[in-house]
């Protein structure tokens, strides 16, 4: 199915679909709505493509040109978007038939990425550049579309918000940039949803390296890293959770299920010495991913031995 016939099924065979997938991969966490990060774009009037199989949706034009162009959207198109709603819907049923089971997660795009697509990323970075003030007035004002999906899904059953921010890696912005103009913003989502959700996930893709001293500061419990982050570098404090690093491409869709045993019982030893870890991915995994090398990372995480010693021994 593309993610459009997906968005289209009526919210029960929606959660059908999602909950007899979920029986096939056997993991703890399942997502509603995945790969419909871009539903609020679309409410918000941009002009966006959710019908190529095996692809998430594209945003095809900018919506905004000038800075003050997002004091025109309306928030409250989100929450009146049919496609929203569907899944909404859905997500409630997966809540109300498996939610006692396992853990229901909904993603978004965090506050920076979300005003990449809206002015298209470079215009965006020139704003950021040129113009700090304006740059964090349209900042303030994407938080508050992210706030308001976030907390539809949070307050349908959701249990696990992510916060995805692509365009804040450490690949294609300073640590500076990232201190200035993303950490505020996740920090202010973080801290709105806190009291309705059990995990707030953050996810950067690439290198985080120069940037992870800052994740403590933007109120997340679980931070989501690339295969290009060193997992020792990673660690943060004791309320932060480190996830993912085993490569989507070479590891998951290229290795053979051995391989990712392999790579997923290093992560687990690395990691397990010095704190709490969850495998994953250290990215979104193509569509043409091998069925057994998804089913070979589940049972790696599902049967190691985990053993961490307690400030009592």
């Amino acid at each position: 199915m593309t993610i459009d016939d997906f968005i289209n099924l009526s919210p029960e065979k929606n959660a059908e679909f999602v909950i007899n997938t979920n029986k096939i991969l056997n993991m703890d966490l399942i997502w509603s709505a995945a790969g419909c990060n871009n539903l609020v774009l679309k409410a918000l009037g941009a002009n966006t493509t959710f019908d190529k199989l095996g692809f998430s949706s594209d945003v095809n034009n900018p919506l905004l040109i000038t800075p003050d162009d997002i004091d025109k959207l309306d928030i409250n198109l989100i929450e009146n978007s049919r496609d929203i709603e569907n899944l909404l819907d859905a997500t409630r049923i997966i809540v109300n038939e498996v939610g006692g089971e396992y853990l229901i997660g909904i993603s978004q795009w965090g506050p920076f990425t979300l005003a990449g697509f809206l002015y298209g990323l470079e215009s965006f970075m020139k704003i950021c550049i040129k113009d700090t003030a304006a740059a964090q007035h349209i900042l303030q004002k994407t938080s508050d579309f992210v706030l308001k999906y976030l907390s539809l899904f949070a307050d349908a059953g959701a249990e696990l918000i992510c916060q995805s921010e692509p365009t804040s890696s450490g690949d294609l912005i300073s640590p500076r940039m990232f201190k200035n103009l993303v950490v505020p913003f996740l920090k202010r989502t973080n801290d709105e949803i806190s009291s309705k959700v059990l995990v707030r996930m953050t996810h950067i893709c690439g290198n985080t390296n120069k940037i992870v001293d800052y994740i403590n500061e933007i109120n997340t419990n679980l931070f989501s890293v690339d295969y290009k982050v060193d997992m020792q570098r990673a660690k943060l404090s004791e309320k932060t959770v480190i996830a993912g690093n085993i490569n989507p491409v070479e590891t998951m869709l290229k290795g053979s299920a051995v391989d990712v045993k392999n790579k997923a019982q290093r992560c687990c030893q690395m990691i397990s010495k010095g704190g709490d870890y969850i495998l994953m991915p250290g990215c979104d995994i193509p569509a043409s991913t091998p069925l057994e090398n998804i089913l070979a990372i589940v049972e790696t995480a599902h049967n190691f031995k985990y053993y961490r010693k307690t400030a009592y021994e």
